[in-house]
């Protein structure tokens, strides 16, 4: 099975099965240029039909809540990272931690990057951070949230899900 390049790169998905009816993702990666990188094939996480949990601070809460923002960006480890955060999956943002508060989508496109002004070399600052006027004050204001911009970095795009009914919500671990 290859293995992924090491080059930051845009993921995106399709599915398959293999000869032996394992669900596998390809994922063909775009590098910086934009040429298109031979695709590589992982098997598929086992917690790719749970939900990613992401609480959220109260503004990037309503940014998302009013479409102003389209991608969440965090600090690439354990729980952000490109096997746990994967094309298809269903996300809950959630303002805070304690309240009912959710909005529910699905995660579109995956950039990882290894600092955050390389990740916006990729991604419109604009759609990540709303208030930003510039590239650098994106920057700051991304470092100030996630640590130094020496740090690789996990962004991905949410679809938002508008017809999703909280009611049938089903209860998930927060992987």
């Amino acid at each position: 099975m290859p293995e992924r390049s090491q080059q930051e790169h845009i993921l995106k998905e399709t599915s398959c099965k293999s000869q032996d009816s394992q669900l596998l993702l390809q994922y063909p990666a775009k590098g910086v240029a934009g040429e298109s990188e031979p695709g590589c094939y992982t098997t598929l996480p086992q917690f790719r039909h749970k939900r990613l949990f992401v609480a959220l601070a109260s503004e990037p809460f309503r940014w998302f809540e009013s479409g102003e923002k389209l991608w969440e960006l965090r600090r690439f480890g354990r729980q952000f990272n490109d096997a746990r955060v994967c094309v298809g999956r269903e996300v809950e943002l959630r303002r805070g931690y304690s309240t009912k508060d959710s909005i529910w989508g699905e995660v579109n496109t995956v950039v990882v990057a290894e600092s955050i002004a390389e990740f916006f070399k990729k991604v419109p600052f604009s759609e990540v951070i709303p208030i930003a006027e510039s590239l650098s004050d994106a920057v700051e204001i991304a470092q100030q949230i996630i640590g130094h911009d020496d740090q690789k970095v996990i962004g991905f795009r949410v679809d938002i899900n508008e017809a999703r009914d909280p009611a049938s919500e089903p209860v998930h671990s927060t992987d």
